[in-house]
């Protein structure tokens, strides 16, 4: 009787020991494993995804420098001529949109044209100017002086939209700032902007605040941007790396690497030797942080531009695929937002992708499947 029963056991452990084996052979060919999750293979999970060859219409009046005879200088844009896009969602919708946007016109390359201007959508594919807005809400500095890099930020009801400004005039002083600034307007329903208000202003040289991104975590303020006139070569970069400031009043932001302008590390370099940021926005979205970046060649102004994904766990150290978003090689600043979807559970992606290929703006969507080594 022992005899026989422990020869039962032994065959229960024998079939138990044999359905381990299959069962692992099953993972090893990818039947039934699992994304893996903080590794290549998620970041790069997005490449399945078909980028879209409609470009997003956005009809609104260009105004540049009024020209010598006092007459408006203005262009009549719809599809063309379109770049830096700054995109918020609001699920429950602000003032009667979802979907806001801050963009700079682009037309013909001309940069007095650069002036930040304001979108709303319900859909994120169709856009149009909210009713009663004066377009561009900044208006074109004197010569040489221009606009760039509009960031939208919202917080207690009201939004922010941030630009750089070079050679601008400090709207307290009204005086020419010689060199860079980080200014903003405020809104309580996109429409009415408030006075313009210069947060800090910069040197060119050795210094910079490309594609400011700003958004607040607990009770502090966060501001991202790509500087320049690196003197050491770092692991991702050649002469622009990404820095952040930190601090408990946005107002407080001072562009200054001796003064807690620090840098942000990135593990790797997907973009090659070649490559370096360029431009870039980040979200955070629930416990992680994403960086969108547009890359440049070496010393080309960004020309060449691709567009990577990355995340940070603590927004200091991030981590990119090691290929680009989508084969594109003419990519610019770009926006994207981010939600869990409802069916797959995956991290879904909505990207406003700007091309320098004629100064256009796509939509897309795609999903990546994991979280990153932490569930989102």
């Amino acid at each position: 009787m022992v005899a026989t029963i422990s020869l039962r056991k032994l065959l229960l452990i024998s079939f138990i020991f044999v359905q381990m084996v299959i069962s692992c052979k099953k993972d090893e060919r990818g039947a039934v494993k699992p994304p893996k999750q903080d590794d290549t293979a998620v970041l790069e999970s997005y490449l399945t995804y078909v980028p879209s060859t409609k470009k997003i219409s956005l009809m609104a009046t260009a105004e540049g420098r009024v020209l010598p005879d006092g007459s408006a200088n203005i262009r009549q844009l719809t599809d063309v001529g379109w770049t830096h896009p700054s995109v918020m969602y609001f699920e429950n919708g602000w003032n009667n949109y979802k979907y806001w946007m801050a963009i700079t016109p682009y037309p013909s390359t001309i940069n007095e044209f650069e002036n930040p201007t304001i979108f709303c959508s319900n859909n994120g594919k169709d856009w149009k100017e909210p009713l009663g807005i004066l377009n561009p809400i900044e208006k074109a500095p004197v010569n040489p002086g221009y606009n760039s890099d509009v960031n939208l930020f919202f917080e207690n009801g009201v939004m922010y939209c941030f630009w750089r400004g070079t050679y601008i005039q400090d709207p307290i002083l009204n005086k020419m700032v010689d060199g860079r600034s980080l200014l903003y307007r405020t809104s309580t329903d996109g429409v009415h902007w408030s006075q313009k208000k210069l947060i800090n202003s910069w040197n060119l040289q050795g210094v910079d605040l490309i594609a400011p991104s700003v958004l607040k975590e607990a009770d502090k303020y966060y501001c991202y941007g790509v500087s320049t006139g690196e003197t050491m070569p770092g692991t991702y970069y050649t002469n622009y790396a990404i820095r952040k400031m930190i601090h408990h009043d946005i107002h407080d932001f001072k562009v200054d690497k001796t003064k807690g302008y620090e840098l942000v590390n990135v593990e790797n370099r997907p973009w090659g030797q070649d490559q370096e940021p360029w431009h870039l926005e980040v979200k955070r979205f629930k416990n992680l942080w994403f960086m969108l970046i547009s890359t440049t060649s070496n010393n080309s102004y960004g020309s060449g531009g691709r567009l990577f994904l990355g995340y940070s766990k603590d927004g200091t150290n991030f981590k990119f695929g090691n290929r680009p978003l989508v084969n594109v090689t003419y990519a610019y600043k770009s926006s994207f937002e981010l939600y869990e979807g409802k069916e797959n559970k995956f991290l879904n992606i909505k990207l406003w992708r700007a091309s320098s290929l004629g100064w256009v703006i796509f939509y897309d969507e795609f999903s990546i499947e994991g979280y990153f080594g932490e569930k989102v």
